[in-house]
């Protein structure tokens, strides 16, 4: 009889260590229903951008890609083992020397111009200041490091540098295009 009762209570004590790891663990993985806005609206610094990946409400709630938004500001958004890093203090070393490097992210321009969008079924680039214009139309990105020369729509060239969290264009090519600073 007591040996019974050992197996029995063997038993259960191995049946509740068996549905502990499905009690406590919770679910990784959840699929949720939400809606694309692509008819929203992102400004930054009261300048309207455009996002290459629609924003999404959820809940009432509204998301915007972290690393198209990060990119746009200036910031290093990066993912490693289930870790998502933003560093804004290797962005603004970027911006701090402009000038000398003769270099310039799309965040910094976004302060200087009317407005930048980005996106499209083509991967467009429009930047607009005043009266003017510079459009490229297939800005696509190149392997990262790379530094590539795209044709302008109407006449001239801009070149762009891809890293591996932002874009840089070329401060001397935006000034024969007509965008001063």
């Amino acid at each position: 009889m007591k040996q019974l009762r050992t197996i029995i209570v063997s038993m259960l004590a191995g049946a509740l260590l068996a549905t502990a790891g499905t009690t406590f663990g919770a679910e990784a993985y959840k699929k949720i229903s939400a809606t694309l806005r692509p008819d929203l609206a992102v400004k930054v610094d009261g300048e309207k951008v455009k996002l290459q990946n629609a924003p999404l409400t959820y809940n009432g709630t509204t998301y915007v890609p972290l690393r198209e938004a990060g990119q746009i500001l200036g910031a290093t958004v990066g993912y490693n083992a289930g870790t998502i890093t933003i560093d804004s203090k290797e962005a603004s070393k970027v911006n701090e020397t402009t000038t000398e490097t003769g270099w310039i992210t799309l965040q910094e321009l976004s302060k200087h111009v009317d407005s930048i969008t980005l996106g499209g079924n083509d991967l467009a680039l429009t930047i607009k200041k005043g009266n003017t214009t510079i459009e490229v139309e297939q800005f696509k990105r190149p392997a990262q490091g790379s530094e590539v020369s795209f044709q302008v729509t109407g006449g001239g060239e801009l070149r762009a540098k891809f890293l591996q969290y932002e874009t840089q264009l070329s401060v001397e090519d935006l000034t024969n295009l007509g965008v001063s600073f």
